[in-house]
Parts: structure tokens; sequence; C-alpha cells
């Protein structure tokens, strides 16, 4: 009887939040609805002076009214198309803006409401603009050089014999990455003692991928080469 009783309560819960969700739905509509007539209104209004109006009047009149009243951009727009039959283009608009690298205020041409909000938010001057390219150049050359030294390390360790190689740093590096991905365990038999670090191919010797290598514990290292090998 208890699991019906909260069966029923959490019924009624969902009942009321689709009923709260469907009246806000409605709402939404009816703010939509009233939103959408009063700018075909307005649109009306401004198309009516705007006929009155010389171009040139006319022009400068809506420049006002369009970066004076964002709100009423699309109406300016619809009572342009409906008035003179082409597509409005405001004048540009100086803008103080601050950069947002460096804080320093700016005065740029916008060209709409829409770029103006678009570098309010992510202007950034040409200084800073500057520095910026300047430091992603530097780091990719800084990377170009890294490139570079690894590629020349790869060559020598190809050219290099095999057990100098087994010195180096780099393979101490891969060694102990494989040591790491099998948890400290042989694949064969999951010892922990006694691992080495076996290469199943020796192509890609000096930038070997996380395949190129397996752990082994000693003794099944030995049985795989049927020799004593330390690696």
């Amino acid at each position: 009887m208890a699991e019906e009783t909260t069966a029923d309560e959490e019924i009624i819960k969902l009942a009321i939040m689709q009923d709260a969700i469907a009246e806000k739905q409605y709402e939404l509509k009816q703010f939509i609805s009233e939103e959408r007539q009063q700018r075909q209104r307005a649109g009306v209004a401004i198309q009516e002076t705007l006929l009155s109006m010389s171009i040139k009047s006319g022009r400068e009149w809506l420049n006002s009214i369009y970066w004076g009243h964002p709100c009423l951009a699309q109406s300016i727009r619809d009572a342009h198309m409906g008035a003179l039959g082409t597509a409005f283009y405001p004048s540009l608009m100086e803008a103080k803006v601050d950069c947002q690298a460096c804080k320093a205020e700016n005065i740029v041409l916008c060209k709409s409401w829409h770029e103006y909000k678009e570098k309010i938010n992510k202007y950034v001057c040409s200084g800073c603009k500057e520095k910026e390219f300047s430091e992603r150049e530097r780091h990719y050359q800084a990377w170009e050089q890294k490139q570079k030294i690894k590629k020349d390390k790869i060559s020598q360790s190809k050219n290099m014999p095999y057990k100098e190689y087994l010195l180096t740093e780099h393979w101490r590096e891969i060694r102990e990455s494989a040591l790491k991905r099998a948890g400290y365990r042989c694949f064969l038999c999951s010892k922990g003692e006694s691992l080495h670090v076996h290469h199943r191919t020796y192509e890609n010797l000096g930038e070997e991928s996380p395949d190129d290598v397996i752990v082994l514990c000693r003794d099944c290292h030995e049985k795989h080469h049927n020799i004593q090998k330390t690696t």
C-alpha cells in the first residue's frame, strides 16, 4: 500500500510539472506573438515616416534610430525594404571598446549592432595581435627545433649499436613507459620480478610506439630468445 501511495504521489508531481511547462510554453508563444506584432507595427510606422522624407533625410533619420535603439533594428530593415525595395545598411559607427588582452581603450568602426557586440567581447588591438603572432611564431620555431633534434636523435639511434642504444636516455624513457603501462607485470606470466622490455620489432628503433615493445620477465624473455639477454 505504501508503495502505491508513493507512486501516486510521483504521478501527481509529474502531472503538476507538465501543467506548469505547458503554461510557460503558452506564455512564451504569447510573448513571441506580441513581440512580432509590435515589430510589425513599428515597421509600418517607420515606413510611413520614411516615405514622407527625402532619401537623404530618411537615411540620416534611420541611422540615428538604428544606432540609438538596437531593439528596432529588424523593424528598420523591414521598413526600408518596404519603402525603397532595398536592404538597409547603416552608416559606420565609432565605438569605444577595450582590448581583451591589454585592456586599453580603442576606437573602432562597426557596421552593425552584431559586429559591435562581437568587438565588445572579442576585440584585440593590432599591437596585441602582433605580439600574439610573434609569440606563436616563436613557439612554432621552438617546436620545429625540437622536432629536428628528435629526428637527429632517431637517426643516430638507428645507426648506433643496439647495446649502446639501450644505454640512452631515450630508451630509458621508453622502457619506463612500457613498464608503467604493463603495471610492472610480465605480459605472459604476470610475474613482477626481473622485468625486461622486449622489442617486438626493430624497424622503429628510436621512435618506438607502445605496440613495438612488450614487458617480459627474465625467464619468459630467455625462453623467447632461447638465450639469456638483458634489456
